[in-house]
């Protein structure tokens, strides 16, 4: 089973615009560092899992207001995908 199929998300079909919601388990980090890599590799594993058409501008055309949020108990990403 594939990461899309298991999540119910179906192939996008027009370009997209991605907002990302970290929340961090400590409000330490660099900004940079919380999002540089962890958005490379979500948008790349997207489209590996075919739910992206691809990652060039194109597609992919820009990212939502990026504010970590403080959750000590639920670190995580959430990635919200806009279809424009």
């Amino acid at each position: 089973m594939t990461a899309k199929s298991a999540l119910g998300i179906p192939r996008l079909l027009r370009p997209v615009r991605l907002y990302f919601r970290c929340f961090e388990g400590r409000a330490s980090r660099d900004l940079d560092n919380i999002y540089g890599g962890a958005r490379k590799i979500l948008i790349d594993a997207m489209k590996q899992a075919g739910i992206l058409q691809d990652d060039t501008q194109t597609w992919v055309r820009g990212f939502g207001p990026e504010d970590p949020l403080l959750d000590r108990k639920d670190p995580r990403i959430e990635v919200e995908i806009v279809e424009l």
